[in-house]
């Protein structure tokens, strides 16, 4: 099962980054350094922008320890705002019928 370490992440735009964690919990037999476990990563927009307020993050991670970290840059626009919100996503790329990802909202 993959999933991620928090529901939420909270970091004020002083912050240079927010580190999310994918965590990796398996069944007795199941033997990580024989398997590729590859997901794609993306951030999504709900009200911060990426590009202004934080760096898009789109890629492929291979995930072959049981937590892998994920470092997304965070812009200070040094402008007076509400709370500003954005979306992580992973999707199973190398499926394989013991890899099972939930997401927490």
């Amino acid at each position: 099962v993959i999933n991620f370490s928090n529901p939420v992440y909270s970091v004020g735009e002083a912050e240079t980054n927010v580190t999310v964690q994918l965590l990796l919990s398996f069944d007795e037999g199941f033997n990580l350094s024989s398997q590729s476990i590859e997901v794609e990563f993306m951030t999504v927009n709900v009200t911060a922008q990426g590009g202004r307020d934080y760096e898009v993050v789109f890629t492929n991670i291979t995930i072959n320890s049981t937590v892998t970290s994920i470092s997304i840059p965070i812009f200070n626009d040094q402008a007076v705002e509400a709370n500003e919100t954005f979306r992580c996503s992973i999707t199973l790329i190398s499926p394989t019928s013991k890899v099972v990802i939930t997401q927490t909202e």
